[in-house]
């Protein structure tokens, strides 16, 4: 089973309007809602792959009930630990075909709730699968990561962290299966303003020296550069098509390793998957279909650097 663990999920409301004018009224041309948050968003690819999941962390108030709702109608397995906060509402607001996010906060938990899920996820065992992505709550500590990490190691699981630069450096000594982070959060992990395309590799290798097992460097819409457990070094090219939204592309990326590699056990066959979840989901305002995902998986090409 793979768990994936949304500390601090949203409701994501998206409204389309067209010719806006600041300061007065406008009217949208489309509203819909989404359940939001980076690990639940795993989730809903994973099943749309048909990929058992089960999605865990806290929600609370109505937007946490709409989030429940919405995964039953789905039929995504959830378990979540019910909180006296309400769940956060997030918007993405596209005037023009150009979108801009606007995050919600969210509300501060309880210790008692954090002890919750900690209790909650040590069911997890080995051949198992934890991923744990997003941001925090409100005044929340980084242990907890460390906290869900000893979890899923001393059992036996294997780990992604999808986390922020600082607590995924510490994070490193507990071996996680992958980490992917982007360009921006290299520069941040190893305290750079910039990193030469030519020295990717050498910084992914330095991450793998202090731990990770396999390193995915998310360079965006230019794809992605993969290096293995055994220094093999892979890239694969980003979408070609025009982008809608790269919103939900970094958790597609992670969806469609974690999903294959689940199958195989292999990571150099799950790079591609990888790649190809995150070119489909740039061409949607949200998630894929099956056959749009399958289409841009076929489509990805693989080159062997070393």
């Amino acid at each position: 089973m793979i768990y994936t663990v949304t500390l601090n999920p949203s409701v994501d409301f998206i409204s389309r309007v067209e010719n806006m004018r600041v300061g007065e009224i406008n009217y949208s041309t489309e509203d819909r809602m989404v359940a939001g948050g980076r690990a639940l968003m795993v989730s809903r690819i994973l099943h749309t792959l048909s990929i058992p999941t089960t999605a865990t962390g806290f929600i609370g108030g109505h937007t946490g009930s709409y989030i429940e709702e919405e995964l039953d109608r789905e039929g995504i397995l959830h378990d979540f630990i019910r909180t006296k906060s309400n769940t956060r509402l997030n918007m993405s607001l596209f005037v023009d075909a150009v979108e801009t996010r606007i995050l919600g906060r969210g509300g501060e938990i309880q210790s008692s709730e954090v002890n919750d899920l900690l209790y909650y996820l040590s069911r997890i065992r080995e051949g198992d699968y934890l991923v744990v992505a997003g941001s925090l709550p409100p005044r929340m500590d980084n242990d907890i990561y460390e906290r869900m990490f000893d979890i899923a190691t001393v059992n036996g699981a294997a780990f992604l962290p999808i986390i922020a630069p600082e607590p995924l450096k510490k994070a490193l000594v507990k071996k996680p299966l992958l980490i992917a982070p982007t360009m921006k959060e290299l520069c941040t992990l190893f305290s750079v303003d910039e990193i030469r395309p030519k020295e990717v590799v050498n910084y992914a290798k330095q991450l793998l020296s202090e731990g990770a097992q396999n390193v995915l460097i998310n360079r965006e819409r230019a794809g992605s550069l993969f290096v293995t457990a055994d220094g093999e070094v892979y890239q694969a090219e980003g979408p070609q098509g025009s982008i809608v939204s790269a919103t939900y592309t970094n958790m597609a990326l992670i969806a469609g390793f974690i999903g294959n590699y689940m199958r195989s056990n292999d990571a150099k066959k799950a790079f591609p998957s990888a790649q190809g979840c995150a070119n489909a989901t740039y061409a949607v305002e949200t998630l894929p279909s099956l056959a749009t995902i399958r289409q841009a998986v076929a489509a990805v090409q693989v080159t062997r650097l070393a």
